[in-house]
């Protein structure tokens, strides 16, 4: 599978306790507090290995999760 069949299999809205991930099918993120609605975070994802990697600005060390 290439890596942006993989990132496209990822998009989508995702919950868990009190914060929603979106994944847009242009490679973005955003991350919210689901009480509040305000965003924690927002940047680019990648697939890595496996894994999803949130960058939230350029030179930052990204937030890797497991798909």
């Amino acid at each position: 599978m290439h890596k942006r069949e993989a990132e496209a299999e990822l998009v989508g809205l995702y919950q868990a306790g009190t914060r929603s991930l979106l994944l847009d099918a242009s490679g973005g993120f955003t991350l919210e507090d689901r009480c509040t609605g305000e965003a924690i975070a927002a940047g680019r994802y990648y697939a890595i290995e496996g894994r999803v990697a949130l960058a939230a600005s350029p030179g930052s060390a990204p937030i890797v999760m497991a798909r």
